[in-house]
């Protein structure tokens, strides 16, 4: 026969198992800080691989790393990328401003060394930025750090050949939702004015924009035929990021998805996003929509048959897909930089 206290012993290391078990579930349900965690640590693995010849390209650059810029948030640091031949040379050069993405929470601007380093080799200046994560930091807080960098770029533009006259917003996944939402607050008024933010970029400076694997729409985060994982993580991306469990019908899902606000004075665009495991039923709907506003738009889309390209294929610089990728910004640049002249 068990005694009481046998039976006591066995109801408590039950009980204890069923709350230990229960635990994650009770507490992903209070905050998502759990799975934002997770999800950062998943972001410090690289994303990008080397094409062939990189030192070439390399060999060609200056790196200015971990400068900071005033902001009233913290991770407030950023790398410069830049031709060698430009440190002695004051001629300003075309300025690609980079942010790096992560689903908010994660990421890092050194994550881009490698596709910045092939950038600048071919002449621009490459300005990756840092930016406070969520949840510690929720929106708009990325894209108020965006628009503090561009005013300390404008403070700074003598100190490095920059050309203030010449710049192109680029972000990947959640940089470039964060890009995209900069882009058309400085483009759309009713927008600026309802999010509190100046235009403080001239119109005839925007040349264009790179916008890799972004979420444009974030009420499409919750879609039919999507499986429970995916959707899960996907909701507790967004409640980190705009700071509400049911973020869904909150005016913030609104401001945030982009297609919503774009209009005609959006810069000429570059858009591209994998076919598996990302984003690019969005990247084709914001295609679309500035396509209809008859803003000039370049799109790099495969179909499945011909190439499977992943969230980020873009910076794999040793497959076909990311040198096309590569081929295709380049080209983008040069046009709307020969625009520019």
């Amino acid at each position: 026969m068990i005694s009481k206290k046998s039976k006591r012993f066995i109801m408590g290391s039950v009980v204890f198992l069923i709350v230990l078990l229960l635990l994650p579930v009770i507490v992903v349900n209070v905050t998502p800080s759990l799975t934002a965690l997770y999800v950062r640590h998943l972001f410090k693995e690289p994303i990008a691989t080397t094409p062939p010849g990189y030192d070439q390209y390399s060999s060609k650059v200056a790196v200015h790393k971990d400068l900071t810029y005033p902001s009233q948030y913290k991770n407030n640091t950023f790398n410069i990328y830049m031709p060698k031949a430009a440190e002695s040379n004051p001629k300003p050069l075309p300025t690609i401003i980079w942010v790096h993405g992560g689903a908010f929470v994660g990421g890092d601007k050194d994550q881009i060394e490698i596709y910045s380093t092939v950038l600048a080799s071919q002449g621009y200046i490459v300005l990756n930025m840092n930016y406070e994560l969520a949840p510690e930091a929720t929106y708009p807080a990325p894209v108020v750090q965006l628009d503090e960098f561009y005013r300390h770029i404008e403070a700074i533009h003598t100190k490095y050949p920059i050309d203030v006259h010449q710049l192109f917003f680029a972000g990947d996944s959640a940089g470039a939702q964060i890009v995209s939402s900069y882009v058309t607050i400085q483009t759309n008024s009713e927008l600026a004015n309802k999010m509190g933010l100046e235009q403080v970029v001239p119109k005839n400076s925007l040349k264009g924009v790179l916008l890799y694997c972004g979420p444009y729409n974030i009420e499409k985060f919750n879609k039919p035929n999507q499986s429970a994982v995916i959707q899960f993580a996907l909701n507790q991306i967004a409640w980190s990021y705009l700071g509400t469990k049911n973020w869904q019908d909150t005016e913030e899902a609104n401001l945030v998805s982009v297609v919503h606000h774009v209009n005609e004075q959006f810069p000429p665009a570059f858009i591209t996003d994998g076919n598996k495991g990302s984003f690019e039923d969005q990247g084709k709907e914001l295609a679309a929509k500035l396509i209809a506003q008859q803003v000039e738009v370049d799109t790099l889309f495969f179909a499945k048959d011909v190439y499977e390209t992943g969230h980020e294929f873009q910076f794999k610089l040793d497959t076909p897909p990311g040198q096309q990728a590569l081929e295709a910004t380049l080209a983008f640049l040069q046009k709307h930089v020969a625009q520019a002249k």
